[in-house]
């Protein structure tokens, strides 16, 4: 191991068909421009060292040892994050070979994706999963598809999580730009899709992290107790959510949004999950006040990002000069088209 490898994934925004892709609905995700940055490196040191610049969960550096083929540490707080290697590591045994046989230190810098000591809700665990197979496999030489990748970093994240997500943060960390994304028994099936002209996005900071995986324990054991009424709600955010996704132009793009949105309203009232906690109801509220507008929670809800969608300029604008009286502000996202990128150097 003589070169310095670089490696990167955006965070992803998950804009329609949440809940429902956990049954292999489609969702339409997206990749956007705030990223997780790593580099691994070697060093003339005999000890293998991760420096994290990560607000909230480590800012420092803590030495590493083996333990047969998994990696060690005594920092509580490296826990999640020795778990996903390990996860990594176990799929890329060539790279588990080389990093055994050298000293390196990994470098992560996830700063673009926290607001302060406060998660954005912008898949931080996902594209950091991304981004580090990305770099196993440009060190042990290994060149995949994005169809043979996304299971492998899929598992690796599910693994180290103890949950089965979708993969649909996954999927947007790897590819980028904005696509159709379902999960039909863990096979990834992605299509791009362009939003229609004269589609306008925001990104609202609810100024709340959210848990998913609270979300998502309590979503189980809600459809335990009313398995009837919870396939009726998935396939209502089904329906629309295929509705969005093959929209012709912006007015039937945002007219579809608004119907999954309402969707999603009824589902969180019925199963009391507090999808539209932490100030989301409010701006759902104010969103039904336009025509060719929209507002939803992004991902699980309850806090982290939420989204809206107009067809008109002047609505959307209107819209978001009204933030700062719900105590909430936008955040100066876009597209981020690159996906998982790499690079070496001597």
């Amino acid at each position: 191991m003589t070169k310095t490898l670089h490696a990167s994934a955006p965070g992803k925004v998950i804009l329609c068909g949440e809940y429902a892709v956990l049954q292999g609905a489609p969702a339409l995700v997206a990749g956007v421009d705030r990223r997780i940055n790593l580099q691994l490196k070697p060093q003339a040191s005999s000890k293998a060292e991760i420096n994290v610049l990560c607000p909230g969960f480590l800012d420092g550096a803590c030495q590493l040892h083996w333990q047969a083929t998994e990696l060690v540490s005594t920092e509580p707080a490296l826990a999640l994050l020795i778990k996903l290697c390990n996860a990594l590591l176990a799929e890329i045994p060539s790279a588990l070979d080389l990093l055994r046989s050298h000293s390196w230190a990994l470098e992560i810098d996830s700063r673009a994706l926290f607001d302060k000591q406060h998660k954005l809700g912008l898949g931080s665990s996902g594209a950091l999963a991304t981004a580090l197979a990305g770099a196993l496999w440009t060190l042990s030489g290994d060149v995949l598809s994005r169809e043979q990748a996304w299971p492998i970093i899929h598992r690796a994240h599910s693994a180290a999580q103890g949950k089965q997500g979708s993969g649909a943060d996954v999927a947007a960390s790897l590819c980028g730009g904005t696509h159709v994304f379902s999960n039909q028994q863990l096979h990834c099936a992605l299509e791009p899709l362009r939003l229609p002209q004269g589609t306008h996005l925001a990104f609202i900071w609810s100024g709340t992290s959210a848990s998913t995986p609270k979300y998502l324990q309590s979503l189980s054991q809600w459809r335990e107790h009313h398995p009837a009424r919870f396939a009726q709600h998935m396939g209502q955010l089904e329906a629309q959510s295929r509705a969005i996704v093959t929209a012709g132009t912006a007015n039937e793009m945002v007219a579809n949004f608004r119907q999954f949105t309402d969707a999603l309203h009824e589902f969180d009232g019925d199963s009391q999950l507090g999808i539209f906690a932490n100030g989301h109801e409010q701006l759902y509220i104010t969103g039904r006040k336009y025509r060719h507008l929209a507002y939803k929670p992004c991902g699980a809800g309850g806090g982290d990002l939420g989204l809206a969608v107009a067809s008109d300029k002047s609505e959307f604008t209107e819209f978001l000069a009204q933030l700062d009286e719900h105590g909430v502000r936008a955040l100066p996202l876009a597209i981020d088209y690159l996906g998982l990128a790499t690079e070496q150097h001597e």
